[in-house]
């Protein structure tokens, strides 16, 4: 994605394409502002056109970047690798594989709570299991997540799991806002976890949802997919994006196989419903 630099700042909405227009309210470029004197005088270089490449480069003041905004996937089950979402190739430009880094793990309160980022949940009782750290979240920090398995071993080292996630979202110079935020997050996720298998996406929810006073985008999508050997034929995703700082967002994640919605899902709802910003 592109985003608009002013000559002070980096727009918060973002364009497919470095042709579009800037955003609204986003001031005229200023040829002799600062960034030109950085480049060169603009002298001329040759015939015919007067304008020098430095002086072109000048007018930087407003272009459009490639940046890398955000991207974050992860699944929580063994032998991760890219999949494909229907008709497209997989999302690696922008989805690059989970941190392999170990992390220092941040001091949280032992509060009976899950936290992750600024967002924090009631810690599930049985038969959700442990409370494990997550470093496969690119430009993911600070992921916590529990999990329940679903199917043991449906392909050799690989199990299946129905998972609920809080996590701190940051990359670069900030992040959009969470609109768009959610749609690079929820394409990451269904284009690069599912191997090489088919997915299809159905989202029913996409809306503004805040929490706390912090402004939030949420999706919720039905998967389909036809994996050799797995019970379950889809699963619901449900991904809110919270604007919780000036730099960095917060994200609730819950992945639930629909052979146990049923039981699992009014989990998953009841923790969105007891989610709170942490100060």
């Amino acid at each position: 994605m592109f985003r608009y630099w002013d000559g002070k700042a980096w727009s918060a909405s973002v364009s497919p394409t470095p042709e579009a227009p800037p955003p609204p309210g986003a001031p005229a470029p200023t040829p002799n502002a600062g960034p030109q004197a950085a480049f060169g005088d603009g002298s001329s270089t040759g015939g015919g056109g007067g304008t020098s490449w430095p002086l072109w480069i000048g007018a930087g003041a407003a272009v459009l970047i490639l940046v890398l905004v955000v991207s974050f996937a992860f699944r929580t089950i063994g032998g991760e690798g890219p999949r494909n979402r229907p008709g497209a190739a997989p999302s690696e430009s922008i989805c690059p594989t989970g941190n392999t880094t170990p992390e220092s793990p941040r001091a949280h309160p032992r509060d009976g709570r899950v936290h992750g980022g600024a967002l924090s949940y009631p810690r599930l009782d049985a038969p959700w299991g442990p409370v494990r750290s997550d470093n496969r979240v690119p430009f993911g920090k600070d992921a916590y997540v529990q999990s329940v398995t679903t199917q043991e071993t449906y392909a050799p080292g690989q199990s299946w799991q129905a998972s609920i996630m809080v996590a701190e979202l940051s990359a670069g110079d900030g992040f959009m806002i969470p609109e768009e935020a959610s749609e690079v997050v929820v394409t990451c996720i269904v284009g690069a976890f599912y191997g090489e298998n088919r997915v299809e996406r159905n989202d029913i929810v996409s809306e503004a949802k805040s929490l706390d006073g912090h402004d939030g985008w949420y999706v919720e999508s039905e998967l389909s997919f036809d994996i050799k050997n797995l019970n379950t034929d889809g699963e619901l995703l449900m991904v809110w994006i919270v604007r919780t700082s000036e730099l960095t967002s917060s994200l609730y994640y819950a992945s639930i196989p629909n052979d146990v919605r049923a039981e699992r899902e009014p989990d998953a709802r009841r923790v969105m419903e007891q989610l709170r910003v942490e100060n």
